[in-house]
């Protein structure tokens, strides 16, 4: 099968708003467009909506993920001591929630059961706190209303989340180290499926019906992966830019990356007939 991979600019250091900036983190949704992490002068900015706020919280390492059209979250993704290192935003600047979601976060995914977030070996092997279950799905106040070590004893053992993207519903799908399953959990339950060797240690993933999508780092470039889950075989469909993460099923791409050295971010699209079987 001949696979075609699509790259959108959708933002570009052309643009007039990136002229005095430099591109920290975005995020993006067909429905709301794009929201910006931007740095000045050892400062952060959000860009969202045409308008421009400094950010209202100190952060070493924000990331920034749209809630809904009126409200962003910013989250701290080290956070060494006790203290509150996600929080929601309003449009105008003021603070709807916050809360302490942990330390180590590898990737942050919103979904209307609330904020999934994942997390690297050195939050996962803490001796205590969220970050500790691998991965865990908060509400919008903040309340741990699951958690995957504890609530699911049986599923592949998270050592390092290596990739994590909404599915339908309030699924979620993640690829965790050390075997490299894909693994999806719905409802409270879990399926996990063995992964063909040459997609492991993959960065990111996104998956549409019974299609899987892999990210797998090659030198300068990222590498884009076709798999048809349960199969053996694997099919290159092209080379990415950037720092990729997955998509969920309710955008139209499958991959949105930032490329920090070229202060751009673009969308992966890959039209696949068998996407939405």
């Amino acid at each position: 099968m001949n696979t075609i991979l699509h790259t959108e600019v959708l933002l570009s250091e052309k643009e007039a708003v990136l002229n005095s900036y430099r591109l920290y983190d975005a995020d993006w949704k067909d429905k709301y467009g794009l929201v910006l992490l931007v740095k000045r002068k050892q400062k952060i900015f959000i860009l969202w909506d045409g308008s421009s706020s400094e950010i209202p919280v100190n952060m070493s390492y924000p990331t920034v993920r749209w809630v809904d059209k009126e409200r962003i979250l910013l989250i701290d993704t080290r956070n060494d001591a006790d203290r509150q290192n996600a929080f929601i935003l309003k449009k105008d600047g003021s603070i709807y929630s916050s809360f302490n979601v942990g330390d180590g976060i590898a990737d942050a995914v919103i979904g209307a059961e609330g904020i999934w977030i994942s997390y690297f070996d050195e939050g996962i092997f803490k001796e205590e706190g969220p970050s500790t279950e691998g991965l865990v799905l908060f509400d919008f106040e903040g309340n741990s209303v699951f958690s995957y070590h504890s609530d699911l004893p049986e599923a592949p053992f998270i050592s390092d989340c290596y990739g994590l993207v909404k599915g339908k519903g309030a699924a979620i799908w993640l690829f965790p180290y050390t075997e490299f399953p894909l693994v999806q959990v719905d409802a409270g339950n879990f399926t996990s499926y063995e992964v063909p060797e040459g997609l492991h240690s993959s960065t990111a993933i996104s998956v549409r019906g019974n299609i899987a999508y892999f990210v797998k780092g090659a030198g300068s470039e990222e590498v884009l992966y076709r798999w048809e889950i349960g199969n053996t075989q694997i099919q290159s469909i092209g080379k990415g830019q950037g720092q990729l993460r997955g998509l969920g099923p309710q955008e139209s791409g499958q991959f949105l990356s930032v490329c920090h050295s070229k202060n751009e971010v673009l969308l992966y699209t890959i039209p696949d007939e068998q996407n939405y079987q």
